[in-house]
């Protein structure tokens, strides 16, 4: 789901239209759809993640923010410790939008970027997923 329209509403400043788009949007198109156009735009996609998803956080359910975090994986991104930079958004995410009755997918969540090859810190996501759990 990170696409031109996405993109181009966020170089834009609106925030509030980029908001509507994604709540729109199916939780499962926020991981993977569009793979080619973010091949083809890569940068653009990395800058976003990095800068622009940050932002979005009041604006997204749990489910909308897992599946955007799983872009910060993608090969084609280039982000260095991706899966520490997708379990700081997500914490970031949950700071501003708790709910307990999704702890647990969320600790899931926390626990598989922990576990990915790319985690630089493994032991930190680790910790906060266990400070969720309580």
């Amino acid at each position: 789901m990170v696409s031109s329209k996405l993109l181009t509403l966020y170089s834009e400043g609106n925030l509030h239209q980029l908001a509507s788009a994604l709540a729109s949007a199916a939780p499962e198109e926020l991981a993977g759809a569009d793979y080619e156009w973010k091949e083809e735009h890569a940068q653009e996609v990395s800058d976003f993640l990095q800068s622009g998803l940050p932002e979005l956080a009041p604006y997204l359910s749990l489910e909308q923010a897992l599946g955007l975090a799983d872009n910060y994986l993608l090969d084609l991104s280039h982000l260095p410790d991706a899966p520490g930079l997708a379990a700081r958004f997500l914490l970031a995410f949950w700071e501003q939008k708790p709910s307990p009755d999704q702890a647990q997918q969320l600790v899931d969540h926390l626990l598989l970027l922990a576990d990915h090859p790319d985690a630089e810190n493994p032991q930190a996501i680790r910790q906060a997923a266990s400070t969720l759990q309580g």
